[in-house]
């Protein structure tokens, strides 16, 4: 199993992603309520989708609303060859 810290990464991962989803497409974010907990269960890593289940069952407060999302995988970054520089005073 991957350990904890693995696994927080790549939910702070998906979790950014889907923020910008979001952003993007304010019409899903209409979808979940305000005060919701959000599970994301990702097909292509079923460890990291019973951490998240499991965290959710957990941490669930009473009457709190769930929101699952489900995603296929993540795709490797959409940033080409960035650069970063040093800006000098």
């Amino acid at each position: 199993m991957k350990n904890e810290a693995a696994l927080a990464k790549k939910n702070v991962e998906i979790g950014l992603e889907f923020s910008r989803l979001v952003l993007a497409h304010p019409e899903l974010g209409e979808k979940i309520p305000e005060d919701a907990m959000v599970v994301f269960e990702v097909a292509d890593d079923p460890t990291l989708t019973a951490y998240n289940r499991a965290l959710a069952k957990r941490n669930k407060a009473p009457g709190q609303p769930v929101v699952t999302v489900r995603i296929k995988g993540l795709a490797p970054t959409r940033l080409v060859r960035p650069t970063v520089s040093r800006i000098t005073a």
